[in-house]
């Protein structure tokens, strides 16, 4: 056996064993189960699939990240629960919560911080990090109804070294009640009274269960927010990029005619260095084609196909009313 094999059957012994905390989750829904697309969570309940090393990196990057925060915070002598589990009274409903912080003396109040390892901090907390939150906050309310309750995301991007509080959050009736009749139909789902429901979001890039999934079977599809948002960006930092060659381009003749073909020195920003390049010889790979075949089928290597994004921003023409 391989190290890479090793690797990754080991990897998958330890995801078993960090989950086993969980139980069997086709009994009940989840917290992390509230806020994401009914479909994606049915299909991971009854038909799940074993997921790629590269999936369980991430995945375990998450219990990294809590592991060090823990330590973090117990170093600032913070008083708090990890996981602590808190279930509703009557439907299979239950949340893990990250960290729940106590308060002291005789006005302490409860405040859960759910953990986020993210490859860079987004700019808005996601919707489906929010709903979790509140879900948590609402069976946390259930079970210390006259306790000070508050919340929190904290997104930590342990690459960058950056870490990130969503806060402000507390327990909100209504929105509670709009997630406890989410969590009764993915119930009704899970036990075949009625199909899931489908919800687009910028995660189903990440299902396992897009490639059958009928929001992305048509010749349309619905494109979230988030989604167009960055599409948006995209477009204008394509067009950035055309203006900014073009003044390179230009920057960069005058400074090669001021300083000639080889130069090398600083000013007080910058250093500077202008060298020549001597002609080279490349081949032909059309006249080698039509002139010798045989050896161009001798030589020549596949290249491995790319998928290509293009993304313009649509030009709004004014609509002119009659005089």
């Amino acid at each position: 056996m391989s190290i890479q094999q090793f690797f990754d059957k080991a990897l998958q012994n330890l995801n078993r064993r960090k989950s086993n905390y969980l139980g069997d989750r086709t009994l009940y829904i989840g917290a992390s189960d509230i806020g994401t697309c009914p479909r994606k969570v049915i299909k991971g309940k009854l038909e799940p699939v074993e997921h790629t090393t590269r999936t369980l990196m991430r995945m375990n990057r998450g219990h990294l990240a809590e592991d060090l925060l823990a330590k973090i915070f117990t170093a600032g002598g913070a008083k708090f629960e990890q996981q602590m589990e808190v279930i509703h009274h009557v439907q299979p409903f239950k949340a893990h919560l990250d960290f729940v912080f106590l308060g002291r003396g005789k006005d302490a109040g409860m405040h859960v911080v759910e953990v986020k390892s993210v490859d860079g901090i987004p700019d808005e907390p996601y919707p489906t990090w929010i709903d979790q939150l509140h879900f948590q906050l609402g069976l946390l309310r259930d079970h210390y109804p006259k306790a000070r309750i508050g919340g929190s995301v904290l997104a930590v991007d342990v690459n960058a070294g950056a870490v990130h509080e969503f806060g402000g959050y507390a327990p909100q009736p209504e929105v509670y009640e709009y997630l406890l009749n989410r969590g009764v139909h993915m119930l009704a789902a899970l036990h075949g009274e009625e199909e899931p429901q489908i919800e687009v979001g910028i995660l189903c890039g990440y299902c396992d269960y897009r490639h059958d999934c009928p929001a992305f079977c048509g010749e349309t599809i619905t494109v979230p927010p988030e989604v167009d948002h960055m599409a948006q960006r995209y477009a204008e930092l394509s067009e950035g990029k055309a203006e900014i060659d073009r003044e390179m381009k230009y920057l960069k003749g005058e400074i090669i005619t001021f300083f000639g073909d080889r130069f090398r020195g600083n000013t007080e920003h910058v250093t500077i260095v202008v060298s020549t390049i001597g002609p080279s010889e490349t081949v032909d790979s059309k006249l080698l084609q039509s002139d010798f075949p045989e050896i161009y089928g001798q030589v020549r290597k596949p290249r491995a196909g790319y998928t290509k994004l293009e993304v313009k921003e649509l030009k709004r023409q004014k609509l002119k009313t009659a005089a």
